[in-house]
């Protein structure tokens, strides 16, 4: 069995059309060059295969809308022109029925600071805040375009309609001053630290969860999480690298929810 690929598209404006089962579109280098040449290039896309397409989304705090997938067959390939055959609208139940929000303080190099954006879209954040707090050791320039890309794909791979929103701060202060509620900050020592797994958390409202640099806060920030009363947590009694700490956080948050509508 093939995998039926996925691709975000902005061009089709697919939610504009009055799409009827049977109908086709066509791509070609000129619409949408990347999703043509993904399928024709480097896919291999063969006549017969479905794919889905997506309207390009991004999460909002308490939209309503449906999720949806858009599925197409194959019907003509060549090298300059793919044609598509509307097959139906599927809903898409892949996405948290929360909103959750990823603080994270820029990591030591831009490899781990993918990797780490990658898993916590697979997990389903709908946001991404990047903060550069004091002991941040990041050396490069953000490149939002490539952060974006592997946002879309990660969203792609796990069967996400909607892509997270992204916003960069220029320090850690900025980013509490902007904070009302619903955030919580992972800290591996400490007093009055809660346990995350037996904490509950209001998930009709975002749930924020800030992860600090490899050098952890500064005695600022930490007098600055402090006096904000920001709730503090723990995994546990091991000390965890920070990209092992992010995923073990979101996951651990997105599970209680899911155990609550059960």
């Amino acid at each position: 069995m093939y995998q039926i690929h996925r691709f975000f598209t902005q061009e089709l404006q697919l939610e504009s059309q009055n799409l009827l089962t049977g109908s086709q579109i066509r791509l070609n280098p000129h619409l949408e060059n990347e999703i043509f040449f993904q399928l024709t290039k480097v896919l291999r896309i063969k006549i017969g295969h479905k794919i889905v397409l997506l309207p390009l989304k991004f999460a909002q705090f308490n939209e309503q809308t449906a999720h949806k997938d858009y599925v197409f067959e194959v019907m003509e390939s060549s090298k300059k022109e793919l044609v598509l055959k509307f097959l139906e609208i599927k809903e898409n139940g892949n996405e948290l029925n929360f909103f959750l929000e990823l603080a994270l303080c820029l990591p030591n190099n831009k490899n781990k600071l993918d990797f780490i954006i990658q898993k916590a879209v697979e997990i389903g954040i709908k946001k991404l805040s990047l903060i550069l707090s004091d002991f941040s050791q990041f050396k490069h320039q953000l490149a939002l375009e490539r952060i974006q890309k592997i946002i879309s794909e990660a969203a792609e791979q796990s069967e996400r309609t909607e892509l997270p929103t992204v916003e960069s701060f220029q320090n850690l202060s900025h980013y509490l001053d902007a904070q009302s509620d619903g955030l919580y900050v992972a800290l591996e020592r400490g007093e009055n630290r809660m346990n995350l797994l037996k904490n509950t958390f209001e998930f009709d409202k975002p749930v924020k969860i800030l992860i600090g640099p490899e050098g952890g806060f500064s005695e600022g920030e930490n007098q600055k999480i402090a006096a904000k009363n920001i709730p503090a947590f723990h995994l546990g009694k091991m000390i965890l690298r920070m990209e092992t700490a992010t995923i073990s956080s979101l996951t651990a948050v997105a599970l209680l929810n899911e155990n609550i509508q059960k």
